[in-house]
């Protein structure tokens, strides 16, 4: 293939490869643009592990380069001493089996999800505990001022959605590899274990451009002997939050071919997210003149929330029962999240509510 087509495509991705800015260490949330007289959105990072994840938000930041209030939040932010140290043990104990090539990947094979805690020890979650910790970090979040929500991992099952704008961290990354492919590219996929591959969801005719290898987070990619099964690719992907920006330049100088981080994907979809909440509601056809952002600001937390639940079809009966509340209840914050929000109807509501999912 053409250096230009290659060129063409990661253009049209809007994909940020180099960006030499320095970064700093972030302790509390992090704004990119303090003296900005914008208003800085207000936007979750929620991982699988702990909070703070090492440079992560800082180099978020970097790469959105737009107004913005960071803060993070990890599924495993509120376990207890007892419990991580559970975690780490049971971890410990499968990583060695994958690490000795005990642990064969096969049909009946449960994946697991990888994460890291503070300390930056790697731990493996079930999807079953990982949907459990989200949903009660999802409740957790109802009452946090929060304009964006967005999901730090490329690899998960189904997972419901917050009652809030949200970016899908893996549909954004599986996108852009079909994209690639479809483009004609091969493109080399790094992930972090071998049973992870089946998770990732691709058709046949997907696939049969992909060659995906496993690589652990704490591995020296400079050295790492996989890579070598990568030589014959267009792109290289790394689909994985954990791998950071020194990570990146190291694959990148051992394969000598452009390489996309999860990272900068995840960057450019929060932009542009951002970007359309900050636009005239006249963008998505409505007779308000006013940011989508400006009014969701307006709305409660139980009026956010009646908001996703009526885009998703529930009734004012099924709203209540959900959230056990009653359905003279619902109306009344039905009809104010409908004044508010400047809906003439549900059609509005639901192609609102479908512009802030980012899939």
């Amino acid at each position: 293939h053409s250096g230009v087509h290659l060129h063409s495509v990661l253009k049209n991705q809007s994909l940020i490869f180099f960006n030499k800015r320095e970064t700093r260490k972030m302790k509390r949330p992090l704004e990119t643009d303090q003296e900005n007289k914008v208003s800085s959105k207000r936007v979750a990072l929620v991982g699988l592990g702990q909070s703070p994840r090492g440079n992560l938000a800082e180099e978020i930041c970097r790469l959105v380069s737009h107004p913005m209030k960071i803060q993070e939040f990890g599924l495993l932010d509120g376990l207890s001493p007892k419990r991580l140290n559970q975690l780490k043990t049971l971890s410990e104990i499968d990583l060695q089996e994958v690490q000795s090539g005990q642990s064969a990947v096969g049909e009946n094979t449960e994946p697991f999800l990888m994460t890291q805690l503070r300390d930056k020890t790697s731990v493996l979650l079930s999807f079953d505990y990982a949907s459990v910790l989200l949903t009660d970090l999802y409740a957790d979040l109802i009452s946090q001022p929060i304009d964006l929500v967005v999901l730090m991992t490329t690899i998960i099952g189904p997972t419901p959605a917050p009652a809030r704008a949200t970016i899908f961290c893996d549909r954004i990354v599986k996108r852009a590899i079909e994209t690639f492919t479809g483009s004609g590219f091969h493109v080399g996929v790094i992930i972090h274990l071998e049973s992870q591959e089946k998770l990732l969801g691709f058709s046949k005719e997907t696939n049969a451009k992909l060659n995906t290898i496993a690589i652990l987070p704490e591995e020296d990619l400079s050295t790492n002997k996989q890579l070598d099964l990568l030589d014959n690719c267009d792109i290289v992907v790394m689909n994985s939050v954990t791998f950071d920006a020194r990570q990146k330049q190291q694959v990148a100088a051992r394969l000598g071919k452009p390489v996309v981080h999860a990272r900068q994907l995840i960057a450019t979809s929060i932009k542009e997210v951002l970007e359309r909440l900050a636009a005239p509601s006249e963008k998505i056809n409505l007779a308000s003149t006013r940011s989508i952002l400006d009014r969701l600001r307006l709305l409660s937390g139980r009026e956010r929330e009646i908001m996703f639940l009526v885009s998703s079809g529930l009734t004012n009966k099924e709203i209540a029962y959900r959230l056990s509340i009653s359905i003279r209840t619902v109306e009344i914050h039905r009809a104010r999240m409908m004044s508010k929000m400047d809906f003439q109807n549900v059609a509005d509501l639901v192609r609102t509510a479908d512009s802030l999912f980012e899939y």
